[in-house]
């Protein structure tokens, strides 16, 4: 994924957890940037979907990642 489409999917799963504001999770920003950078957009959005529909807390890269391989996706 490139900045933008990480950074798109990121505001995605921030409007799902009106709790928090992007200052608060900024930490997990950066690591989706630095982390998320070899998955396919499509492939990358089917895993934090995933994600929101069965977590009660923010997803991380490594639990995008992990869902993405565990999909068959990644």
């Amino acid at each position: 994924m490139t900045r933008e489409e990480i950074r798109r999917l990121f505001d995605f799963a921030l409007d799902h957890f009106t709790q928090y504001k992007r200052e608060d999770l900024e930490t997990i920003a950066q690591s989706w940037e630095k982390e998320l950078t070899d998955i396919p957009y499509k492939k990358g959005r089917f895993a934090v979907f995933n994600l929101l529909s069965k977590s009660y807390t923010f997803p991380t890269a490594e639990e995008i990642i992990k869902v993405a391989k565990e999909l068959n996706i990644y």
